[in-house]
């Protein structure tokens, strides 16, 4: 026999709430522990961060300081001013050396071509009986040292180096010396450039 009667249906029943006072206290208790964290990692990359720039400024200070001792380095290495001027005048005399040399080289060259060109022409005259033992060239000047069998035959020579093409337009004047009786004439033979008549000396043929 019931003696308990059950007036109360699903009906009468509140409806179930969507949020609680027991959700939101694990709401905000889940919120709080997830900043805490995000704080925590905020924290620690701001922390390692900052070491890097740390690193960096000591390295950027030893860079610095680096560069000023080799700045006083070098600023206490300069040249002495004295060693310099000597230096420079040390090039200087030795360009100058050099541009002698060119041009005693040049001068050379030229004086090797003017003799060959001589020595060509005096080839190209036809003396018999008539030799040189010496030949001077220097500043257009030239001076024949020889013998001869027969004296008219150094006026013969000169009257030819005339024509030649190394000495034309110059003037000669030659002194024979004799040597005795069948010995053959001794006679040196002078040029200058100016075209003035050959001077007579004493035994001059």
């Amino acid at each position: 026999m019931k003696t308990r009667i059950n007036l109360l249906t699903a009906d009468l029943l509140p409806p179930k709430l969507l949020i609680s006072f027991e959700r939101v206290v694990q709401l905000s208790l889940l919120i709080i522990l997830l900043g805490g964290l995000g704080n925590l990692w905020y924290f620690w990359q701001n922390s390692e961060l900052q070491q890097q720039l740390t690193a960096h400024q000591h390295s950027r200070d030893q860079l610095q300081d680096q560069k000023k001792q080799l700045e006083q380095r070098i600023a206490e290495h300069k040249p002495d001013p004295r060693l310099v001027d000597q230096v420079n005048g040390v090039d200087e005399r030795l360009l100058l050396k050099q541009q002698l040399l060119a041009e005693l080289d040049r001068r050379s060259d030229i004086t090797s071509q003017g003799f060959s060109g001589l020595l060509t022409d005096l080839a190209s005259v036809q003396a018999p009986k008539l030799w040189l033992t010496r030949i001077q060239a220097a500043n257009q000047r030239f001076s024949f040292e020889g013998y001869s069998v027969q004296a008219q035959t150094v006026p013969f020579w000169i009257e030819q180096l005339k024509t030649t093409h190394a000495l034309r337009g110059y003037a000669f004047s030659a002194m024979n010396m004799e040597r005795g009786e069948g010995q053959p004439i001794g006679f040196v033979l002078s040029s200058k450039p100016q075209a003035k008549p050959a001077a007579k000396s004493e035994g001059a043929e």
